[in-house]
């Protein structure tokens, strides 16, 4: 709650500069961290084992091959993701020294000095911004994996318990896992991204300012709502099912 409220409100300050559509003033890839090939090859693969599981007459066989790989895979993946996190920060770091808004031929000489001091300190810090919004995801993840492991032990204290075969529920925290494993790889994705900005006339300045920095908001957006707030609800859904198991 607190992150979104700092997000929230670091871009309220940013859109109030005043000084100044993913169109060709802003321009977005990610160079580093994980591409968008690597994050397509990963949601793939976890679409690919999740159709088996449904697919397959044997579920209690296949639900427990998968547990097994994803607790082995977890450590790993972790373990990668902080690497290339890492790498990719040092690397935009240094992308980032020096760093000035783009401007065509003729803009940078009808501004005042001040007003391109300016566009050139809010494109850094727009970038600076998804840096600091995307480290924060990986945190949240691994709090999120680690509840999920907690709440998959309770069902197995519920399986023995009860005798009741809670194949149901391994599949939930299956799809969890691997949802988390697909949204770091999202998350990778996002903080190699470095937000190229060109101002193309002295007269849209404002308006491609307020671009980059509307661009860099519905992307942490999108990448809340449609992967880590999707994950949220899951665990939360997993965690009532076996508590009414355990009661």
């Amino acid at each position: 709650m607190y992150k979104k409220a700092t997000f929230s409100l670091s871009l309220a300050a940013l859109l109030s500069v005043g000084l100044f559509v993913e169109g060709e003033s802003v321009r977005c890839h990610s160079s580093v961290g994980m591409s968008d090939e690597e994050v397509d090859e990963r949601i793939k693969e976890a679409r690919e084992r999740m159709e088996e599981l449904k697919s397959t007459t044997d579920r209690r066989s296949v639900v427990e091959e998968q547990r097994e790989r994803l607790r082995v895979e977890s450590a790993s993946d972790r373990i990668e993701a902080m690497q290339r996190s890492h790498k990719a920060r040092e690397e935009l770091e240094e992308r980032m020294e020096g760093y000035r808004v783009g401007m065509a031929e003729g803009v940078a000489e009808k501004l005042e000095e001040r007003a391109k001091e300016r566009v050139n300190e809010i494109g850094k810090r727009i970038n600076e911004m998804n840096m600091e919004f995307s480290r924060s995801y990986m945190s949240v993840l691994n709090d999120m994996e680690d509840v999920a492991s907690n709440i998959e032990k309770k069902g197995e204290v519920a399986e023995e318990k009860t005798g009741e075969d809670l194949v149901s529920f391994y599949e939930t925290i299956i799809e969890i896992r691997e949802d988390i494993s697909i949204a770091r790889s999202e998350a990778l994705n996002q903080k190699g991204k470095f937000y190229e900005i060109t101002i193309e006339s002295e007269d849209v300045v404002s308006e491609t300012m307020r671009e980059a920095i509307e661009k860099l908001r519905d992307d942490h957006q999108k990448l809340r709502s449609e992967s880590i707030n999707s994950i949220k609800d899951n665990i939360k859904e997993a965690h009532t099912v076996i508590s009414g198991a355990l009661n």
